[in-house]
């Protein structure tokens, strides 16, 4: 059991809950480790690096969708999917700090789809 309360599966009497830290109000994009890393091999073999550091001196590329979701919605959408009977509980003492989003696209002029 003490695997799953790391995880923040918790057992409150007979009672099994998920526990997520913060409000799940804040946002997080994920990406598909395979998609990075073809996004990569692409940028490696395509890109020159003279050409990308007119449009980015500083070489920044967001290989990110764009495209967000809030904890709290992927936390009912996992439940809902695995078919999870317990609670959802937020734990409001542990605060998670809000990510700055840089959500301008600098990878567009490589004729991608993001």
């Amino acid at each position: 059991m003490e695997a799953l309360h790391i995880l923040g599966i918790k057992r409150e009497g007979k009672d099994v809950y998920v526990e997520i830290w913060g409000s799940g109000e804040v946002y997080r994009e994920f990406l598909y480790v395979d998609d990075l890393a073809d996004a990569c091999v692409y940028l490696m073999e395509n890109v020159d690096a003279e050409e990308m550091s007119k449009l980015c001196p500083d070489y920044f590329v967001n290989i990110g969708i764009g495209v967000d979701m809030k904890i709290k919605d992927l936390a009912v959408m996992v439940k809902e999917i695995v078919g999870f009977k317990g609670e959802i509980r937020y734990d409001l003492t542990r605060h998670i700090k809000k990510a700055f989003r840089y959500k301008q696209d600098k990878t567009a002029w490589l004729g991608t789809k993001n």
